[in-house]
């Protein structure tokens, strides 16, 4: 067997591929999935149309913080993002609906979760 075979089978290279590849899925499909959820809840809801590139960065952000800490076994640190949240959504000036802020959070939050710990289960299976 190459080394290159050895590398490439080894188990950490393994563990490592799928947390690379389960947090880039993450960030790179959890736009779509937030999207389709606020349309939808526009729809609903009369929409007014509203986002903005700092919700996205927030988003992102959120996925990652959620990957790691879910990684990393420590869940209830997970409280923080939505206590921090709710003091940002209290002290905004109101730029955007309540309602329209908390489906995007729960959606983006939700979605971490899934894929996170799809993720952290696929790696218990190497």
């Amino acid at each position: 067997m190459s080394l290159l075979q050895q590398f490439a089978t080894h188990p950490l290279f393994i563990e490592s591929l799928l947390v690379v590849s389960g947090l880039g899925f993450l960030l790179f499909t959890s736009s779509y999935v937030v999207n389709s959820a606020l349309n939808y809840a526009e729809a609903k809801d009369g929409g007014n149309g509203r986002s903005s590139k700092e919700g996205f960065v927030i988003g992102k952000s959120e996925n990652i913080l959620v990957f790691v800490l879910v990684f990393s076994g420590e869940l209830t640190a997970l409280a923080l993002i939505f206590a921090a949240q709710n003091i940002t959504t209290r002290e905004s000036d109101n730029d955007l609906f309540p309602s329209y802020v908390l489906v995007g959070t729960i959606v983006n939050f939700t979605y971490s979760l899934v894929i996170s710990f799809l993720t952290v289960e696929l790696i218990s299976l190497v």
